[in-house]
């Protein structure tokens, strides 16, 4: 296994090792810096924090390697002030153990998903334009952050439906799960914000639900049973007839099992 940070054909950092890697990286970040994690062999699940100020999560690499932009500019708006700033910058790898890949877990969690990744799950992805304010991007509903009340700025990242009724957001696996719960948390930035009354979700394998939600800033839970999972849609977002014409999701869990 191998890390690199690159920019463009250059080289800027290098580390190889076998179940384990933390790179540290003594210089500021510039716009084309990324992130380069050679895994051995794929499919693989690997544990990945890509800075310190962000927490890990175990993705699922289907092919290829794991390539992450360092975000510059309007892209370090929905992440905190300290990642990625300044010097000194650390960069976990571990190979996930058999215990984590098989337990009861929350299967939608990535805190390093960006709207171009490729082949790395789990990975958000919205009908709605993805130039969108990074603080509206559909890779906010699965970054484990759950701050509700406000919007506009980190921590309170959210995904944006654009008021459009007819919006899907996906979320991809990019293997088989086990889909057993699901917990909404809506924005709540009342009275800025409205709510979606109901939601509908759609499975891969073709099965559906539908949710009747509450206007509350806490989690909404929803037992569910679902196999051979690969992706979920939700559509017919619904919102209250209120004055307010903003609705937004903040996080989506999805607990369960991998197959």
């Amino acid at each position: 296994m191998k890390i690199e940070i690159k920019n463009q054909d250059q080289v800027k950092a290098l580390l190889n090792g076998e179940n384990e890697l933390i790179l540290f990286y003594n210089n500021e970040y510039v716009e084309g810096d990324h992130i380069c994690i050679y895994p051995d062999q794929v499919p693989v699940y690997l544990n990945v924090q890509v800075d310190d100020a962000i927490i890990s999560s175990m993705i699922y690499i289907k092919e290829g390697i794991f390539q992450y932009f360092i975000p510059c500019g309007n892209e370090r708006k929905s992440y905190s002030y300290k990642a990625f700033y300044n010097k000194k910058h650390l960069i976990r790898v571990s190979k996930a153990s058999y215990q984590q890949i098989n337990a009861y877990q929350n299967l939608a969690l990535n805190t390093s998903d960006q709207v171009y990744l490729l082949n790395v799950y789990p990975h958000a992805t919205s009908s709605e334009d993805c130039s969108l304010s990074p603080v509206f991007q559909p890779k906010n509903v699965i970054d484990g952050l759950t701050f509700n009340t406000e919007h506009g700025r980190w921590p309170f990242t959210s995904w944006s439906y654009q008021q459009n009724p007819q919006a899907t957001l996906t979320i991809h696996f990019g293997r088989k799960v086990n889909v057993q719960d699901i917990h909404i948390y809506l924005r709540a930035d009342f009275p800025h914000d409205s709510y979606f009354q109901n939601i509908s979700l759609e499975y891969s394998n073709h099965h559906c639900s539908h949710f009747s939600l509450q206007k509350v800033s806490h989690v909404q839970t929803f037992s569910v049973d679902e196999e051979d999972v690969e992706w979920i849609r939700f559509y017919q977002f619904k919102k209250a007839d209120e004055k307010a014409v903003f609705a937004a999701i903040t996080q989506i869990e999805v607990y369960g099992y991998n197959q």
